[in-house]
């Protein structure tokens, strides 16, 4: 059944009605969640604020090396030597049991051995660390640094294949660059290039920084994690109404079109 063009406007003012009263609830919705994303929020910025904190100061705990390489021993030796404590005790209570049971079997603990930290140790610790964990406050880069081995057998291929097409090969490029090497196929010529960069998606070792990794999780707390929460708690509001309404526009769209272009009976 055809629709007329009044029809089609009417029906959409309506959709595109019901869609702008469902962006209203947002502030409610916003509300109702604030806990969580508060939350959310004061774990991701205090992680971030203890990394810089811990930056900046590296300077002045490297040059109070000897201070801060006594206080750190007499902080730690006491924890691993209560933990050396509890495991006898856990394996001279077992020794009992085992014993009233008449049962062989035992599990095995493995104690914690604490060598002390030397002064130079600290020193050379917290004079590079800042140098050494410069770049890990960019999320993209943490994230191919730390996935990249993976990614890139995963994705690069599919770039690869885009390379005849110049806008797939820069939307591609875009989207996945940083989870892949240099995906350009085989036999193409490279300016300049280099053997870490001679492309066909070789991926040249590249060490990740596991410490300067962990330091930088606020960063993905903040920019990967909150953003997902976000859109999971509006989903229902926003994105879910826009992509019903543009299906509904669409298939609205589509019959009245099918009703002009439908021959007409004389």
């Amino acid at each position: 059944m055809a629709i007329g063009t009044a029809a089609v406007a009417a029906k959409t003012a309506e959709n595109v009605g019901d869609v702008a009263g469902k962006f209203l609830r947002i502030p409610v919705i916003l509300l109702q969640n604030l806990a969580l994303i508060g939350i959310l929020m004061l774990i991701g910025f205090t992680l971030i604020a203890s990394r810089d904190l811990l930056i900046v100061s590296s300077p002045f705990i490297a040059k109070h090396a000897v201070l801060f390489t006594a206080a750190i021993n007499v902080i730690i030796t006491p924890i691993v030597d209560s933990i050396i404590i509890i495991i006898d005790i856990v394996k001279t209570i077992q020794e009992i049991v085992r014993k009233i049971l008449h049962r062989s079997t035992a599990t095995h603990f493995i104690k914690p051995v604490f060598m002390p930290l030397h002064v130079e140790q600290i020193r050379r610790f917290f004079t590079d660390l800042p140098a050494r964990c410069t770049d890990y406050t960019n999320i993209g880069f943490t994230l191919s640094r730390a996935t990249k081995a993976q990614t890139n057998k995963l994705l690069c291929p599919l770039v690869r294949i885009t390379y005849p097409v110049p806008w797939m090969w820069k939307t591609t490029n875009r989207l996945f660059g940083w989870g892949i090497a240099n995906a350009v196929p085989q036999g193409t010529f490279i300016e300049g290039a280099t053997i870490e960069t001679e492309g066909n998606c070789v991926l040249y070792h590249e060490d990740a920084d596991w410490l300067c990794i962990g330091l930088s999780v606020g960063y993905l707390v903040v920019e990967i994690l909150l953003p997902i929460l976000l859109v999971a708690i509006l989903w229902p509001v926003t994105f879910g109404p826009v992509l019903r309404l543009l299906y509904r526009e669409v298939v609205m769209a589509l019959s009245w079109l099918g009703g002009k272009l439908a021959p007409t009976k004389r």
